[in-house]
């Protein structure tokens, strides 16, 4: 075993995160342009501020070069086992999400083409990076064309589905029932992206992938007044039957528009017989269920 060979054994098996950047130092000194080396260094300028990173994306571009080569002269036949294919498609998806933030748009859109053609079942977040090029580029026509033929229904897919609908002038009713699907299925998401919840002082933190995929779909849906206002009519009714609305400000504001709409009564009701459903023993899952119904019945009143 060579001494690289060593290094990635290691930084595979790494239980201390305080050894990364001593093995991306090592790796380096091997060979200045190693791609693991290269991306672990990159990936560390900066801490949370990502200005850093952006102004030495040089970096990260000779690692994806590199990788990208050795992807494609190697003949990979089981990807998600291959330590280089692994890290081809972790720099991808940095890569591109770097280039939209640089207002490089079209040159993420063609790496999120090819990680998708690699990432079947979306385990490297391809689709994610593919509708955030494509959603920064305005080509919402693309995006419901891509999800008629995909078969993979992840959270982003969803939620950029109910966007891509609005966007592309489709009736509201149209919009609001993508609305609904997604929320069915991850029904915080909305509450994230609107800061009702924050994701990071929920009992359990989420991390990794979700936390991700919530500061993805946080940053499009929060570019514009219109977008926000569709998916509040379901989010703030919603986590106020539930009990997630904590903000007393926020619980004013809902039971003022409420009562304009003469449904106060029956707003507070409905959260009183899902927080006795709650004690009872109801899992979270008929909760939400229960929530989400009783929130489409409001909104349908009000819209009549």
């Amino acid at each position: 075993m060579t001494e690289r060979e060593k290094l990635l054994d290691k930084l595979e098996h790494v239980s201390n995160i305080e050894e990364i950047p001593n093995i991306a130092e090592e790796l380096l000194a091997l060979d200045s342009k190693d791609p693991y080396g290269l991306f672990l260094s990159w990936n560390l300028l900066g801490g949370e501020d990502d200005s850093e990173r952006l102004e030495h994306l040089d970096i990260l571009q000779d690692a994806f070069r590199t990788m990208h080569d050795t992807i494609h002269d190697k003949g990979i036949t089981d990807p998600l086992e291959d330590r280089d294919f692994n890290l081809f498609m972790t720099i991808a998806y940095s890569l591109g999400m770097s280039l939209i933030d640089l207002g490089k748009a079209d040159e993420a859109l063609s790496i999120a083409r090819d990680m998708v053609h690699h990432d079947v079942e979306d385990v490297f977040k391809s689709r994610e990076l593919l509708f955030a090029s494509m959603a920064d580029l305005e080509m919402w026509d693309d995006i419901l064309d891509f999800q008629m033929d995909d078969t993979v229904g992840c959270i982003a897919s969803l939620y950029t589905q109910a966007l891509a609908l609005l966007e592309s002038g489709e009736p509201e009713s149209e919009v609001m029932e993508a609305l609904y699907t997604a929320v069915s299925v991850a029904p915080k998401i909305p509450l994230y992206i609107l800061g009702i919840l924050e994701y990071a002082e929920e009992d359990e933190p989420i991390e990794g992938d979700l936390a991700v995929t919530i500061d993805f779909l946080t940053s499009i849906w929060t570019e514009k007044n219109e977008r926000m206002d569709i998916i509040s009519m379901i989010a703030f009714p919603f986590a106020y039957i539930r009990g997630y609305m904590k903000d007393k400000e926020e619980i004013a504001f809902l039971e003022k528009l409420y009562t304009q709409f003469d449904l106060l009564d029956r707003l507070k009701t409905t959260k009183i017989q899902l927080s006795q459903s709650e004690k009872k023993g109801k899992d979270e899952k008929a909760l939400d269920e229960e929530a989400l119904l009783a929130t489409r019945e409001l909104i349908k009143y009000i819209k009549q």
